[in-house]
C-alpha cells in the first residue's frame, strides 16, 4: 500500500535559523565566484562577441535577472532546501520536479569537479612558469587538496562555510573594482560606449548580432549560481526575505561588477582586438593586463582568483548536498542521504559529492588534460543549468495560476517568466550545437561528450521519475514540500475541485 504523505525520519532536519540574511546572500555570490568567472570562463565570450563583449554581458545579465525574479516570486511561498526542485514540483508536477531536482544535484556536483580542475590548471601553470614545478603532479595534488578543504569546511557546519564565503567574496569584489577603475583610467581616449553596440563585433563568422548568443553561453556559465541561495532557506532566519534579497541582489550587484570589468577589459585591450583577448598572455589575459598596470600586483590577482574558485566549490557543495538530502527526505533517493552529521550537515551526501566529483576530475583531467577535461564538464553542467532556468521561469507562472490566483499578475507571472524562458532557449541550442540559427555550430569531440552526458542525465532522471511515479506517486509529490508552518497551513487549505490536491506538510512542520 502506498504511504500517505511519506517523509523520512525527522533526524533529517537541518539547523533552522543558523544563518543570517547576509550569509544567504553570499551563498549566491560565492557560487557565482565573480573573480574566478571574470578571469577564466567569461573571457571566452570575447572569442565570439569581440568588441561587443560588454553588450553580450549586458544581455546575459538581463536574462539572468528574469530568472532571479521568478525565483524570488516562488521563494515567497516555497522556502525549502529543495529550492528549484520544490518550485518545479509544486508548479508542474512531481515527474518534472524529480527530473529538475536530479539535474540540479548533478550540475552542482559537476561544478565542484570542474572548478577544482580549473584551480589545478591555474596553479600548475603558474607554479611551472615561476618555479618549474611538474605540471601534472601539481594539478593532481591541487585538485585533491581542494576537495579535502571543501569537505572539512562543509562538515564544520553551514555557519562556518558561509562565513568563509563572505570573506572571500568581499576581497575579490574589492580587488576587481579597483583594478577595473585603473584599467579604465589607463585606457584614456579609448574609452567609448560604442562597445555596448555591435559596431565592434568583428569576429569572423560571428559579426554583428550573430556572436552575442554564443558569447552568452560562457558569460552565463560564469554568472550561474545566483539562485543557489534558495538551498539555504531552511537554515535561514528569515527564509522568504533572505532568499528573495539574495537572488535579486546577487544578479544586480555582480551584474554591475561584470559590466564594469567587461567594459574595462574591452577599452583597455582595444575593442577591435577583443577577438584575440581570451588567448592573450597564454590564455590568462587578466594577469597580463595586471602586470602592465600593477607589476607584481598580478600575484594578488592570482591569489584572489584561486580563493574565488575555492569559494565556488564550497558554495556548490552546500547546494548539491542539500538537494540530495531533500530528495532523500521525500523518499525518492536512498535513505542514506537523509542522514546528517553532528553539526546538522548532510554527511552522507557529502561523501558522494567528494567521491564521485574527485574521480571525475582526475579521470577527465588525466585522459584529456585539465582544460579539455573541465570543458567537457562545463558543457554538461551548463546545459543542465540553462534547461533548469527555463523550467523555473515556466514554473513561476504555473504556480501562481494553480495555487495563488489572488496574487496572480500578468506582468510578474506571465510576461517576465516568458521573456526569461525565451531568452535562454537560443543559449541552450548553442550549448547543444543544434543548428536552428545560422550562427550555431555543432560541438566538436570531445566536447560533444559533454552534450551527450547532459542528454544521458536527463534520460536517466526521466526513467527514474516514471518508475517512482508508478510505485510511489506520493513520494514524487513530497519533493514539493516547503518546510515552514505558514506554508504548511497554506498548502493544507482546501483546493478547488478542478485542481489536484496539494501535498502534505513537510517534515519540519510537524515539530
Amino acid at each position: 500500500m502506498e504511504e500517505q504523505g511519506y517523509v523520512r525520519p525527522h533526524s533529517a532536519t537541518l539547523r533552522q535559523g543558523s544563518v543570517g540574511n547576509g550569509a544567504v546572500f553570499f551563498q549566491s555570490i560565492s557560487q557565482i565566484a565573480p573573480a574566478g568567472g571574470i578571469a577564466t570562463v567569461a573571457i571566452l565570450g570575447a572569442n565570439f562577441a569581440g568588441g561587443a563583449f560588454p553588450l553580450a554581458t549586458l544581455l546575459s545579465i538581463v536574462a539572468c535577472l528574469f530568472v532571479a525574479f521568478s525565483v524570488s516570486e516562488l521563494a515567497k511561498h516555497l522556502p525549502s532546501a529543495g529550492s528549484v526542485g520544490t518550485y518545479v514540483t509544486r508548479s508542474l508536477g512531481g515527474h518534472v520536479g524529480y527530473v529538475t531536482s536530479w539535474m540540479y544535484a548533478i550540475s552542482e556536483l559537476l561544478i565542484v569537479s570542474f572548478v577544482s580542475l580549473l584551480m589545478g590548471a591555474l596553479v600548475s601553470g603558474v607554479m611551472n612558469a615561476e618555479f618549474g614545478w611538474p605540471v601534472t603532479a601539481t594539478w593532481v595534488v591541487t585538485v585533491v587538496v581542494v576537495y579535502l578543504l571543501t569537505a572539512v569546511v562543509h562538515e564544520l557546519g553551514v555557519g562556518v562555510s558561509t562565513r568563509v564565503q563572505q570573506v572571500i567574496s568581499i576581497v575579490e569584489i574589492t580587488l576587481f573594482v579597483v583594478l577595473s577603475i585603473v584599467l579604465i583610467a589607463h585606457a584614456g581616449s579609448r574609452n567609448t560606449f560604442t562597445v555596448f553596440g555591435t559596431s565592434h563585433a568583428n569576429v569572423s563568422g560571428y559579426k554583428g548580432f550573430a556572436g552575442l548568443f554564443p558569447a552568452a553561453v560562457f558569460i552565463i556559465t560564469a554568472f550561474g549560481g545566483f539562485e543557489t541561495a534558495a538551498s539555504l532557506a531552511e537554515e535561514a532566519r528569515e527564509p522568504r526575505r533572505a532568499v528573495r534579497t539574495a537572488v535579486l541582489g546577487a544578479v544586480v550587484g555582480i551584474g554591475i561588477l561584470y559590466l564594469l570589468t567587461s567594459y574595462a577589459a574591452t577599452v583597455f585591450f582595444g575593442p577591435n582586438r577583443m577577438g584575440g583577448f581570451a588567448g592573450f598572455n597564454g590564455g590568462d589575459p587578466w594577469t597580463g593586463m595586471t602586470r602592465q598596470v600593477w607589476g607584481v600586483g598580478w600575484v594578488a590577482l592570482f591569489l584572489i582568483v584561486v580563493n574565488s574558485l575555492y569559494g565556488a566549490c564550497t558554495a556548490a557543495t552546500n547546494v548539491s548536498t542539500r538537494m540530495m538530502l531533500s530528495m532523500s527526505r521525500a523518499g525518492v533517493y536512498p535513505v542514506a542521504f537523509a542522514r546528517i552529521g553532528r553539526r546538522r550537515t548532510p554527511t552522507t551526501a557529502l561523501l558522494l559529492v567528494v567521491g564521485l566529483g574527485l574521480a571525475l576530475a582526475l579521470w577527465l583531467g588525466l585522459q584529456y588534460g585539465p582544460i579539455t577535461g573541465l570543458s567537457i564538464m562545463v558543457v554538461t553542467s551548463t546545459t543542465l543549468y540553462v534547461a533548469i532556468y527555463i523550467l523555473v521561469n515556466i514554473a513561476c507562472g504555473a504556480y501562481y495560476v494553480r495555487h495563488r490566483r489572488s496574487e496572480h499578475s500578468v506582468v510578474r507571472h506571465v510576461a517576465i517568466p516568458l521573456l526569461g524562458a525565451a531568452a535562454f532557449v537560443p543559449v541552450l541550442l548553442v550549448q547543444l550545437g543544434i543548428p536552428v540559427f545560422s550562427f550555431i555550430s555543432k560541438l566538436a569531440a570531445p566536447l560533444t561528450y559533454g552534450a551527450y552526458a547532459a542528454f544521458a542525465v536527463v534520460g536517466v532522471g526521466a526513467v527514474a521519475a516514471v518508475a517512482i511515479g508508478i510505485r510511489h506517486p506520493r513520494r514524487l509529490a513530497g519533493l514539493g514540500r516547503a518546510f515552514d508552518e505558514a506554508d504548511a497551513a497554506a498548502t493544507a487549505a482546501p483546493q478547488p475541485a478542478s485542481a489536484p490536491p496539494d501535498i502534505a506538510p513537510g517534515p519540519l512542520a510537524a515539530h
